[in-house]
Parts: C-alpha cells; structure tokens; sequence
C-alpha cells in the first residue's frame, strides 16, 4: 500500500466509478464526485488526485493547482498526488513547479526511478543541462539498469553534449567585438572549444535572428559562434551589427537550435563536417521532447531542409527562416553547437577533431540503417585482412591515379584484399573496415568511415597521398589512436589538374614503380613503427 493511502471499503469502487466518468468525457460529474470524496474522507489522498485529474481535463488549471496544493499539504509524501502535481504543472508549462514536485517526490521517495526521470526532464526543459547532467549520473549510481537513465546518457546525449553550458558562465553569449571584425575579417566566427574532448554550445540569451546572418544581442551586436566560415571566408555573409527590430512584430521563443551550417550532400563531408554542425540532432534522435526543439535557419540554407528532413524524420514546421517563412525572432535561450570536428582550411589556425565526434558517426550510421551485426564476409572469410580500398571503379576520375589497376593486381600477389566500397552495402563496407588489420588507400570518404567503428588496436592504416601533411587525415587517426604512414607518392598533372594523378615520376631519383609501391606498402603493413610519412 502506498504511503500516505487510507483504506476505506467504498473507495475502490468510487475509485472505479471516477474513472469511467473520466473515460467518457464526463468530467464535470467525475469533479463533482470527486469534491464529495473529498469532503467525506479527506484523508484519503485519492479524491483529490481524482479532483485535479477532472480539472486539468477540463482546462480549469489554476483550480486544479490549486486543489493539488491543498492536497499535499494534507499529503506530502504520496508519490502519486506528487505525479500527478507533476503533470497539473506541466499542463501549463510550468517547469519549475513540475521539478520541485519532482525534487519532493524524490526526497520521500528516493527508491523510486521515475521521480528522477521526472526531475531530470525538467531540468532539460529548463536548460539547466549541467544540474541535469549531475542529477542523472547521481540517478545511474541508484539505478544503473534503470532503461530512461541509460537513454538519457546514451552516446553522450544532450545531458553530457550541454554539460558545460550554463548560463552564469555564458550570460551575453560572448558577442564579437566590432573592431576585432573591422581588423581581422574573421573574428571569432566559429566557438572552438577550450577542451576538445568536451562537447559545448554557445548559449546566446535574448537573442535576436532576423534575415541578417547568425544572431545577435539585443543591443544587435553579432554573438560569437553564430557564424561560419571557411578557408577564412564568412560563407553566409560576415557578421553584422543591425538595429534591433520591433519587439511586438517578433515572434517570441523561449528556446531553439540555431545551425549556422549544413552538408548532407557528400557522404565524406556528412561523416565530418555535416555531422560537426548538427550532432544534437542526432544525439537527440531517440528523444522525442529534445528532437522537436524549433531550428533555426538562415535563408541560404533553406535548400538544405529537405536533406535534413529526409535524415531525421523532421517536418518542414520545425524549421523557422525570418523573412521566408516566418517573422523575425526573439529567442530567450538560443543554442549554436560548436563544431565537433573542423577539416583543415575552416579556421586559420587549423582543424580539431573532437574526442567525441566517432561516437556522433556512429549515431548517425545507426540512423542510416548501419548494422553492428557483420553481414557474411565478401571477401571469402579473410579474417584481419590486409585490406586495399579502391577507387579504379569510380565514374568521375578526379582523385583515381592512372597506375591504380597496376598497384591492386600487384597487392592481390602479396595477400591483399581489393575492396570497392561502391559495390557493397554500409553493412558490409564497416565489417570489412572491423576485420581489417591493415588498410591501404588515397584520401577519401572510405577512410572517414573509420570513424563508425572501434579500430582494432594492431590496426595501421598507409595512406597515398600527394602531401606529406595530410592534417585532415592525421588528426582522425590520432583521435582514433590509429597507428598510420602517410607515403607521398602521387601528384597530379600540370597542365590539367582535372586527369587522374599519377605516381610521381621519380625512377631516376629512386621513386617507385607499381610493383616498387606495391612491396613498400606491403613492408610498411608488417612494421612496428608508429605515424610515419615517407
């Protein structure tokens, strides 16, 4: 029996008949029955959940929080009025009230695993994302079987993508002087994280997003990480300070996500910067409170919308573009994601690749259907194979090299596999990738997919490269603690940079052949050295 529960032989059945009344719409006989339990037994905590159970439905709100009141008052420990307080104050939005029923519910009431589900969900709703994060990690100590726990913490989920976002550390959103912009041209466009193994927002309160790009305070000075650039270019317009708009011709929000960038199109860019600019949308995937936040966009990617649609299961709604369709915005906590990985060439002083971003493509590959199950193995049950990923079947010849057929028939004579990742489902491209202990190939999204999987610890990867500083690569490797070579051995033509690359020609100075290339590589593949370039 829960505490606080009174037994009285007639109110089962009172219990019963306030359901049915319920059931059929009849709420105001079900609240007049209700008042008379109330009245006749108000010890029994019972009548008034019934009582604000009717009122709620009936849209009486105030009265409702108000009976709800006198009934914990009467009833302080009843884990189920405490709920049911909890969802009167949710019915109106009312975060705060709905937390500290939740905090109560959890103080009496500490065995029970919804009263912190609940309290952490308000929390979220609150963006009180830190307090939330503590609260569930304390929650997994109690509870580490707990299913609604184990979800919020999930492939580093929103508690922990926002752990570091709070709105005492944040309160201006750091906009972006003016005189830094005038000078440089690029300011601090884009928020790179102090600690790149932490996933982080910028938090810009009381922001303004009109049709002008990023967002901005509301004095209208730009904040900072609301834009983005690329090889030290803005690549939606530069920051600008505007006139702030008219508040009554605003369409007010207490949250959103703000994207300041999206590509979806190029599986290789979708695995690193596509992912980079949207990961809480994939790490709220499962989430169905989180996922439906409002997003923010600027006109020039309105294109995008579909992509993103399409990906996630998102309805055109959701998204909100000033001056297309919708009016200008005032946004009380507007959330831009600092990218989680960024290629070389974005800033000036080069890319990072985030401690976490793997764990963003390997949310994104279970989006997109790829299975951790391996499929049976095309290649004939090679285990930890030496494994050659080649572009010699690709349509567009703009990064094949020309001796590339000459280089796989002479791996095949050394014990390679020759993979074509074209002709093989995602499934089978990430078992191959898992079973492989050595993997060979020229720059391309067929090394980016190493980010999907977990690299056995003796794998090395020997990359074909025209620059002995191949920095994009290097990093993910380094992030993936992946033992790599980098052989500089192609180069492209001069006259036409548009042909295949060639091996470079160097036989009178020592350089390689097919065959040459074909037993460096294979040598390479059997030594213990550690991050080379040659």
């Amino acid at each position: 029996m829960p505490p606080g529960h009174t037994h009285h032989p007639r109110a089962g059945a009172c219990g019963l008949a306030l359901m049915i009344l319920n059931r059929l719409g009849m709420h105001e006989v079900s609240h007049q029955l209700a008042l008379q339990w109330m009245g006749r037994r108000p010890e029994n905590p019972h009548g008034w959940m019934a009582a604000t159970r009717s009122l709620t439905a009936m849209g009486r709100t105030e009265d409702a929080q108000s009976v709800i009141r006198e009934g914990l008052k009467r009833h302080p420990a009843h884990p189920a009025l405490l709920a049911i307080a909890s969802d009167a104050s949710r019915a109106i939005n009312d975060r705060e009230s709905s937390l500290g029923y939740a905090e109560q519910w959890i103080r009496h009431h500490p065995d029970c695993e919804a009263a912190w589900v609940r309290a952490i969900e308000d929390l979220v709703s609150l963006m009180r994302f830190r307090e939330a994060a503590a609260l569930s990690a304390t929650g997994l100590e109690r509870f580490p079987e707990c299913g609604p726990l184990l979800d919020m913490q999930s492939a580093r989920s929103a508690l922990v993508a926002f752990h570091r976002i709070d709105p005492a550390d944040l309160t201006s959103g750091r906009p972006i002087p003016q005189a830094k912009i005038a000078e440089s041209g690029v300011g601090s466009a884009i928020m790179v994280p102090d600690d790149p193994g932490v996933l982080s927002m910028t938090l810009s309160q009381d922001a303004w997003v009109t049709d002008a790009y990023g967002a901005h305070d509301r004095n209208g000075r730009p904040f900072d990480g609301c834009f983005f650039h690329q090889a030290g270019r803005f690549i939606h317009g530069s920051p600008k300070r505007i006139i702030p708009p008219d508040p009554d011709n605003c369409l007010s929000l207490p949250c959103a996500l703000h994207l300041a960038h999206i590509e979806l199109r190029h599986f290789g860019h979708l695995l690193t910067d596509g992912c980079s600019a949207i990961y809480p949308l994939l790490l709220w995937f499962g989430n169905a409170e989180l996922r439906n936040i409002p997003i923010v966009l600027h006109r020039c990617l309105q294109d995008r919308i579909p992509d993103l649609c399409k990906l996630l299961g998102l309805g055109d709604e959701q998204f909100l573009i000033p001056s297309v369709n919708t009016r200008n915005l005032k946004v009380g906590q507007l959330l831009t994601p600092a990218p989680s990985m960024l290629n070389g060439g974005i800033v000036r002083n080069g890319g990072y690749v985030n401690a976490h971003h793997p764990e963003i493509v390997k949310r994104l590959i279970a989006i997109l259907g790829g299975s951790d199950a391996k499929p049976p193995d095309p290649g004939g049950g090679q285990q930890h194979a030496k494994l050659y990923l080649s572009r010699s079947k690709l349509g567009s010849e703009l990064r094949l090299f020309v001796e590339e057929r000459e280089l796989e028939d002479a791996l095949r004579r050394n014990g390679w596999r020759i993979f074509h990742p074209e002709q093989h489902t995602l499934a089978e491209q990430l078992a191959a990738l898992r079973e492989a202990s050595c993997i060979c190939a020229t720059q391309g999204s067929a090394l980016h997919l190493l980010l999907a999987i977990d690299p056995r610890p003796e794998l090395r990867v020997i990359l074909l490269s025209r620059n002995p500083v191949n920095t994009n690569f290097i990093r993910q490797f380094k992030t993936q603690g992946i033992n790599h070579h980098i052989l500089t051995c192609l180069e492209r033509s001069t006259d036409d940079p548009r042909r295949p690359m060639r091996l470079r020609h160097l036989r009178l100075a020592g350089g390689l052949d097919p065959a040459g290339l074909a037993g460096e590589i294979n040598r390479l593949s059997q030594s213990r050295d550690h991050d080379s370039t040659r």
